[in-house]
């Protein structure tokens, strides 16, 4: 588990609404995935599953998944970073260590 108290973030942002939200989803994902890449979501609630999907899928279903948990994290795979997602509004993005 990443302790994100003790990495330094590339970014912090906040979301005020769902509108907000998808055209951040849109921003993030197009600044952080490679075209064709594919991203695992995952939410805080252990009853919800971990779910992959292409980039441009998630982009077309930010709501949903912000409907479905609004604590959540978005990693694209084969990438370094993580977008974690909070119910406040505040999404942080940090660079996964290496090693």
């Amino acid at each position: 588990m990443i302790d994100f108290a003790s990495i330094p973030y590339e970014e912090r942002l906040w979301w005020d609404d769902e509108e907000h939200w998808v055209s951040m989803a849109v921003e993030l994902l197009s600044s952080y995935v490679q075209p064709g890449e594919r991203v695992a979501i995952i939410w805080g609630n252990y009853a919800m599953p971990t779910v992959l999907m292409p980039a441009d899928v998630a982009v077309r279903h930010a709501r949903d998944i912000l409907d479905a948990g609004p604590h959540f994290w978005i990693h694209p795979l084969g990438g370094s970073v993580l977008i974690e997602c909070l119910i406040d509004g505040q999404v942080t993005i940090v660079r996964i260590p290496s090693g």
